[in-house]
């Protein structure tokens, strides 16, 4: 039993923030997981883009990498864990923008199959500020991941 409830992550710490409306980006967050599939290790980064509640308030930024770190314990196929992050950090950010994407080498493709070494998964999630196509903010999280 973790510090905080993943599901139900009421228990993240946010702090004030002198009201920044802004975007906020954490890149690169390890992740190291289990295919449930085929219960091979998946292993890559995550970035997590989100705007911060109304009133101002910022994620704690470690939270961030718990988040990943809970998540990827508990194996899933990366579109699932891509969903699972997206849903917990957009729970806890009044549902104004969440985009989270992974980029993460599946040890199933080198070791199995076609045996294929460096290929990687790009998944993506975006909800908010960030699925509306003709605005900046999801090209600007992309061009700032780069």
């Amino acid at each position: 039993k973790g510090r905080y409830n993943l599901i139900f992550p009421d228990g993240i710490i946010q702090f004030p923030s002198e009201n920044y409306e802004g975007i906020v980006l954490e890149k690169g967050i390890p992740l190291v997981s289990m295919c449930s599939h085929h219960h091979q290790v998946i292993k890559g980064t995550v970035h997590i883009a989100y705007i911060p509640k109304r009133e101002g308030k910022v994620v704690g930024l470690s939270k961030l990498n718990r988040v990943v770190e809970g998540f990827g314990r508990r194996g899933a196929i990366q579109e699932q864990l891509t969903v699972s992050i997206h849903n917990a950090v957009n729970s806890i950010t009044d549902n104004i923008g969440v985009m989270v994407v992974i980029e993460a080498t599946h040890n199933c493709v080198s070791c199995r199959g076609v045996k294929h070494e460096g290929a990687s998964m790009v998944t993506s999630e975006v909800s908010g500020v960030f699925a509306n196509h003709e605005k900046t903010a999801k090209q600007e999280v992309l061009s700032l991941i780069k």
